[in-house]
């Protein structure tokens, strides 16, 4: 074979392997992706975990090191609690799912040396476990726990577990969860997606349930709403899950039919809206992307913002824009909602004063950049806007004339109590006069009457 047949083998062989490599790449589609370039530049800082790494892009980091130990002593205390003195169950069982946990990150991941890859998963898996055990258990956490003695840092760590890129499947978490499993968790048939919803009811306290129920294990059933721990891909993708089960539970939900034929406008400002006659109201017992609009009122659940908002925001929608174009995205949506309403802190003040914006940043401005920054950050489908139909209602309230001008005679004269008092002491004195006037006229008008009749 001549020099150009060896290199045209060469190549063909080369070509054919990276074709194969690439086809068992692909036998499963993978849901751990990395941050896109545009939307990291955008806010870098908000995909960077600050304290814990999960899976393997944040793996290394310096600055993360000190909570690597941490995840030692908290599998070293479960070995104990169960009385075991060796980590090979784990191993043996996560080795077992290591290629299937390869198959779910969009990058191939160079951790081969040691079975890098599958001591990183036990780490993270079974440190997970243990932090919502402690969380909802409190006597389970160590005297010397620094992670329970500072609470705040639950926060932190909150945050770093829903970062986009800090992620692991969940299939690995839930299966340390079983193995691990204690009696009473067994009893009262508790899920691994109970524990960490519970950890976020802890962790964020304005979290849209309440647990007051009758019956032992009823909170427990409330808390997973009905989601399968098979639908779970990975701590972000739970809570988003769990955002759109609240959302279909509301009696009062955005349109999921999406009827793509209806065309709609983005609607104006809340300063706008409020001119144009549109009244505002708070919705309460109502989950977070609920909007209604009936009879010029435009209903809307309570928005709490703090510092940690355009983080959470930013990574969930990073997660949607990671899903399928027949997917609903709530969470854009939601936050083009907002867009729309904050495009000034002007306007953050009013829905403040409505009781709409509960404000934990405590700058109205700061409030206003929150939605301004992470709607650039969006894409909206047109055709599956979930508020086309609220959106089209409301522009068609402020289209109507009559409407406009009792917003503004609303505006100009009943803006205040003294205008109200003013207009209504000169409406008394106008009465007055003409009764006066009337009252005066009465007896000419009977002389006038009595010389045409004679």
């Amino acid at each position: 074979m001549n020099q150009t047949g060896r290199i045209h083998d060469s190549l063909t062989i080369a070509m054919d392997k990276k074709l194969t490599q690439l086809s068992n790449n692909y036998r499963h589609e993978p849901f751990i992706h990395r941050v896109h370039d545009r939307l990291r530049r955008q806010n870098e800082r908000a995909y960077e975990p600050e304290l814990l790494s999960i899976g393997p892009y944040n793996r290394g980091k310096p600055a993360l090191q000190v909570m690597e130990k941490h995840k030692h002593r908290y599998l070293q205390l479960l070995l104990q609690r169960r009385g075991e003195s060796s980590v090979d169950r784990y191993v043996t069982t996560i080795r077992a799912l290591e290629e299937r946990a390869r198959g779910c990150y969009e990058e191939d991941i160079d951790l081969y040396a040691n079975d890098s890859f599958v001591e990183m998963l036990v780490l993270d898996g079974c440190f997970i476990v243990e932090l919502c055990r402690k969380s909802e258990n409190k006597s389970l956490a160590d005297h010397r726990d620094v992670l329970f003695k500072r609470e705040y840092l639950h926060h932190l760590i909150w945050r770093d577990m829903l970062l986009f890129e800090n992620q692991i499947p969940f299939f690995v978490v839930d299966e340390l969860f079983n193995m691990t499993k204690s009696t009473q968790e067994d009893c009262d048939k508790r899920t691994m997606v109970d524990l960490l919803l519970l950890f976020y009811n802890n962790t964020r306290k304005y979290y849209h349930y309440h647990t007051k129920f009758s019956g032992k294990n009823h909170w427990l059933q409330n808390a997973s709403h009905g989601i399968d721990s098979g639908d779970v891909k990975h701590v972000l993708g739970l809570i988003h899950l769990h955002l759109f089960k609240l959302s279909l539970s509301s009696k009062q939900s955005p349109d999921r039919n999406c009827d793509s034929s209806v065309r709609w406008e983005f609607i104006h400002s809340t300063t706008e809206l409020r001119e144009a006659g549109i009244r505002f109201r708070v919705k309460h017992d109502s989950s977070l992307f609920d909007l209604t609009f009936s009879n010029g009122m435009l209903e809307i659940s309570l928005i709490t913002v703090d510092t940690k908002t355009e983080c959470l925001l930013r990574n969930l929608i990073a997660y949607e824009q990671s899903l399928g174009n027949n997917d609903l995205k709530m969470v854009t949506d939601y936050v083009t909602l907002l867009y729309c309403i904050i495009k000034s802190p002007k306007d953050v003040s009013l829905l403040r004063r409505y009781g709409i914006i509960n404000n934990m940043v405590g700058d109205d401005e700061a409030v206003s950049n929150t939605y301004t920054n992470t709607s650039s950050c969006v894409f909206v489908s047109h055709d599956r806007f979930c508020y086309k139909e609220v959106f089209n209602e409301v522009n068609a309230h402020c289209r109507q004339r009559r409407n406009i001008w009792k917003a503004k005679l609303r505006r100009n004269y009943f803006n205040s109590p003294w205008t109200v008092i003013s207009f209504l002491a000169a409406l008394f004195l106008l009465m007055l006069t003409f009764l006066q006037t009337l009252v005066a006229l009465v007896p000419n008008l009977a002389h006038l009457h009595a010389a045409l009749v004679t």
